[in-house]
């Protein structure tokens, strides 16, 4: 673990400091459409291997992601993948449930928007923390890309909660 990430409250750290501190990157797991033979979403294929979807009961409806096993303080999953719109390119229908904000200097870019299960990954299944308490992920934007970083360890068949780093959530007037 890199130098002063064991006992850091990484609650107040900064987006730099997230990516300058990373323990561990966890990547997607490659889709391959052909090769799965069309039972997978995009999102649903993406799943690293460390993960499992939390299920709805007595059904097949994903409601959350839980770790498969311990996953160590400071590991980065991402980038969040989906489509991107500008303000004026914004669908009049669109569900703006999963949308995320970029920013660029400062100021509004683009969004990135995770509705569409064939066009997003498994980060859109990932649920809000209602409190400082659970939340265990930190939403971070580096460069033009999200990125959810683990703030504490998580053991084995915990679910995966996140809110935004200070940060992000300051651009955004959200509670922090």
């Amino acid at each position: 673990m890199k130098m002063g990430t064991e006992d850091a409250d990484m609650t107040q750290w900064s987006e730099m400091e997230f990516e300058e501190n990373c323990t561990y990157i966890v990547n997607d797991n490659p889709w391959d459409p052909c090769a799965d033979g069309g039972n997978w979403t995009q999102a649903e294929a993406s799943l690293p291997r460390n993960l499992i979807f939390k299920y709805a009961p007595s059904c097949k409806e994903i409601i959350g992601i839980l770790s498969k096993e311990y996953i160590p303080k400071g590991t980065r999953f991402g980038p969040l993948v989906g489509e991107v719109y500008t303000n004026d390119t914004v669908p009049k229908n669109a569900n703006r449930k999963y949308f995320w904000r970029i920013y660029s200097s400062g100021k509004f870019h683009h969004f990135i928007d995770g509705f569409n299960e064939e066009k997003s990954n498994w980060m859109r299944y990932v649920n809000p923390a209602h409190s400082v308490q659970e939340q265990n992920l930190a939403a971070c934007q580096n460069g033009m890309n999200i990125y959810f970083y683990t703030i504490k360890p998580i053991p084995a068949n915990q679910e995966l909660l996140v809110w935004y780093c200070r940060e992000f959530a300051d651009r955004l007037d959200y509670p922090s």
